[in-house]
């Protein structure tokens, strides 16, 4: 039995890539994890925890402010103030 209905899992997912891909508020984003979380990054390594999780992914974002990105089949590219889907 499931533990979240499809559309509860779509919505949460939507915020989650809401808040980093399209609105690139990264702290936001990080505010999503549990305090407990652990992030693993395929390059970088793990991060533990939320606060970690944000100091890294905020520093590191800062670098890429124009960057686009592939999700769920589908480009979301944002350059200044113009998202493109």
């Amino acid at each position: 039995m499931n533990r979240f209905s499809d559309d509860e899992v779509a919505i949460a997912f939507d915020e989650y890539r809401k808040r980093g891909v399209i609105d690139n508020d990264w702290e936001s984003w990080a505010s999503l994890f549990t305090l407990e979380a652990k992030y693993v990054e395929h390059f970088l390594g793990e991060f533990s925890g939320r606060e970690q999780i944000s100091q890294w992914i905020v520093s590191t974002m800062k670098q890429y402010p124009n960057i686009s990105m592939w999700m769920n089949g589908g480009k979301c590219l944002k350059l200044n103030q113009f998202q493109l889907d």
